[in-house]
């Protein structure tokens, strides 16, 4: 097999979940659970992280990302993302009913994840290809901690439904933590790690920064801000 079919086969299966994702995507729209009035961005999000993954930058030496550009980054479409979520259908933003007090909590979250992606990423010499399977490390903490979103379906054994959702999560995921260093011209591939390693690593470093946004940056802010409870 050759050098380039190597490389393109590497990436067919992320953008095989990032299609699975936009099926799952469209599939909800057809649910009558509350949606926000900006749910119609996630496509053009998940058509343009397709669209990076393909053609993204797949040689030369490996070089970190620019931690301010790929925090400011990381950020940017993390609100992006954002404005596609709801609570409850009565704001925008899926950390609080109100669409202010949402992104005012929000930023606990995303900004110390960006952080922390930048850090492991330098760190370890990720490529975007292992910030693929940390990010998916971090999507694993929403999906199976912190809400039932993919725990029910695994409990429930429902492997179709568990297999688009975890795609979901994944792929949101990876619009801000992976597509930036694609952006910024990190090679494909950098040091080579053991997926499970590298699961794991995303896994404990996303756990982190929400066990420090629920004991910490929530209290403090709501505290601060005089946020209605949730």
């Amino acid at each position: 097999m050759s050098r380039i079919s190597k490389r393109d086969h590497s990436r067919a299966f992320p953008i095989a979940i990032v299609c699975a994702a936009m099926v799952f995507a469209l599939a909800g729209a057809l649910d009558t659970a509350p949606e926000s009035p900006m749910i119609w961005l996630q496509y053009p999000l998940f058509a343009s992280l397709a669209w990076g993954l393909a053609k993204m930058r797949g040689t030369g030496d490996w070089r970190p990302a620019g931690t301010a550009a790929y925090i400011a980054l990381s950020w940017s479409l993390g609100m992006a993302v954002e404005l596609t979520l709801t609570v409850d259908g009565t704001g925008i933003g899926g950390v609080h009913r109100d669409t202010a007090a949402s992104f005012i909590l929000a930023q606990g979250d995303y900004l110390p994840l960006a952080a922390v992606f930048c850090l492991v990423h330098r760190y370890m010499t990720c490529g975007v290809v292992q910030v693929l399977w940390l990010a998916a490390g971090a999507a694993l903490t929403e999906g199976l901690v912190f809400t039932d979103s993919l725990r029910a379906p695994v409990l429930a054994l429902d492997i179709v439904a568990a297999v688009f959702t975890g795609a979901y999560l994944g792929a949101i995921y990876w619009i801000y933590l992976a597509l930036p260093l694609g952006i910024l011209g990190v090679p494909w591939a950098g040091r080579k790690r053991n997926v499970l390693v590298l699961l794991a690593t995303g896994f404990a470093a996303a756990f982190a920064v929400r066990v420090f946004w629920g004991l910490v940056y929530a209290p403090a802010v709501s505290a601060l801000f005089g946020l209605a409870p949730q």
